[in-house]
């Protein structure tokens, strides 16, 4: 037997599951962290874990991680690839930082 509750929306009878589970209650966080240290994202302080995946980005030298931020710098004008490079690793592969950095103003 199904009630009727508030506004006359049935009610399932005490005991059964409900008709539209909590999603949140689905939530694996061992999964998605698995996720993204396979796409190379953020592995929290998994360094390298458990994913197998990727070697971890101290293991690839800065000139190789920062190839496509080096090509902008030097379509910009910044021809100096040591300046940038360093400028690079202190902001974490932002060009818009390394410029600002590169100008004197970091």
């Amino acid at each position: 037997v199904v009630a009727a509750g508030a506004g006359g929306a049935a009610v399932p009878p005490v005991g059964a599951p409900p008709s539209n589970p909590n999603p949140a209650s689905n939530f694996n966080a061992s999964m998605v962290q698995a996720m993204l240290g396979a796409m190379g994202g953020g592995g929290g302080g998994m360094a390298g874990g458990a994913t197998g995946g990727a070697a971890p980005p101290a293991a690839v030298p800065p000139a190789e991680r920062y190839a496509a931020q080096l090509s902008q710098l030097c379509d910009m004008g910044f021809l100096d690839t040591e300046a940038n490079l360093r400028a690079l690793v202190a902001t974490g592969g932002n060009v818009n930082a390394a410029v600002e950095r590169l100008f004197g103003g970091a």
